[in-house]
């Protein structure tokens, strides 16, 4: 069976340090995060706001549905969705990207 272009996976490592962007990997309107460490994730849309930070509990998924309102994709190919840094450890963060 060939590569399926509706469906990504992807595995970031994240630091306690560095704001790690979470990259889209495909066009999509649904993408979901999933926290597999013991420790909570923080996530923020802009990495320079803490205005914009929520917290992915550990071993908790967090799903974001997108609307269409004037392009086919709510998240574009290449494009940042949050930011993620860990609050102990490395991760990992899971990612399903879906068209």
């Amino acid at each position: 069976m060939g590569f399926v272009d509706i469906l990504h996976y992807r595995r970031f490592t994240i630091d306690t340090i560095t704001w790690t962007p979470i990259i889209a990997p495909n066009d999509c309107n649904q993408v979901t995060l999933l926290n597999e460490s013991d420790s909570d994730i923080i996530l923020r849309t802009d990495a320079a706001d803490s205005s914009t930070e929520k917290t992915l509990i550990a071993r908790n998924q967090e799903i974001m549905l997108g609307r269409e309102k004037h392009a086919p994709h709510r998240w574009y190919n290449g494009c940042i969705i949050v930011y993620a840094k860990a609050t102990a450890g490395t991760g990992p963060v899971h990612g399903s990207f879906l068209l």
